[in-house]
This record gives C-alpha cells, structure tokens and sequence, in this order.
C-alpha cells in the first residue's frame, strides 16, 4: 500500500510476478480468463488518476490478514481508509479492500 500511495509505481509492480493478473469487481472463470488486467495496465489507470491527485493519497486506519486454505492456497487481504485532495480542492475518502492470491 505504501507503493500505491506513494506512487512508486516501479516498486509497486515488483510486488507482483510478470503474469499476475487484476480482477475488479469481477469473477474470473476457467473458460474466461479475459476479465483480468495485467498490472502494467493498473498502473496506467492508477498514473491517470493520480493526475487529478494533489499531493500523495492518505491512508488512515489499515487491516491486514493472511488466511491459509485448507488445500494449502493463501490469500492476504486488506482493508484501509484512503483520503486525498484533488487538484481542485476537493477532499475524497475511500476505504478500500484487496484481496490477493499468494503463489509460490
């Protein structure tokens, strides 16, 4: 999250591995596997956004967790207050969640 707030985008995308894919608001499925975005194309979106951003994005209260499945799959998820000002003097406020497959 650091990484994201701060716009690190080369660091941010080392946290990924080369096929990693983005799924927003969306279920990926065996027969489509077209609904993901690589994160290259994230940043893009993210770079874009923060355009209209003055300064870096706040975050406020943050929750981690790791959970372990039973077939021995992990997933890490995360739930954090985000807050910034735009470029117009407007203030926004998100809270997000993430949740991320870990692999190998």
């Amino acid at each position: 999250m650091t990484t994201f707030v701060n716009a690190d985008w080369k660091n941010y995308a080392s946290c990924y591995t080369d096929s990693a894919k983005a799924f927003h608001n969306v279920w990926p499925s065996e027969t489509d596997t077209s609904v993901g975005v690589r994160i290259p194309q994230i940043i893009k979106v993210f770079k874009k956004q923060k355009e209209l951003i003055d300064g870096n994005i706040t975050l406020g209260k943050t929750y981690y967790e790791v959970i372990s499945m039973p077939n021995g799959n992990k997933f890490g998820h995360l739930w954090a207050e985000s807050s910034w000002i735009s470029k117009k003097g407007v203030a926004g406020k998100l809270n997000l969640f993430n949740s991320y497959g870990i692999n190998k």
